[in-house]
């Protein structure tokens, strides 16, 4: 992952268009305000569990950081996140998709 992302994850963040955490991010699926959900490379067997279950109604990312990796882009210590803004939900998808070619 780059700095690029992770950038544009801590803009999201102080601009407000992040659900930080799970009960957030369950909240923000369940009410279609998620665009785009991510989750750490340690996050729980759960957390992957739950979010592949809502991959029918957002697209879900695993991103190769850890939550530890992650909180020094946001601010804050999470396994699970998701995007709420289209326009930072399409420059971040679109990195992971560059990324991965």
């Amino acid at each position: 992952m780059t700095e690029k992302t992770l950038s544009y994850l801590g803009l999201c963040r102080r601009a407000g268009k992040l659900a930080l955490g799970h009960d957030a991010v369950a909240e923000s699926v369940r009410t279609g305000s998620a665009k785009l959900c991510l989750l750490t490379s340690d996050a729980s067997p759960r957390h992957k569990r739950e979010l592949d279950a809502a991959h029918n109604t957002v697209k879900v990312f695993e991103m190769p950081v850890t939550a530890q990796e992650l909180s020094f882009a946001i601010g804050k210590k999470v396994c699970v996140l998701a995007v709420t803004d289209d326009g930072f939900a399409k420059a971040v998808q679109k990195q992971f998709e560059e990324e991965a070619t």
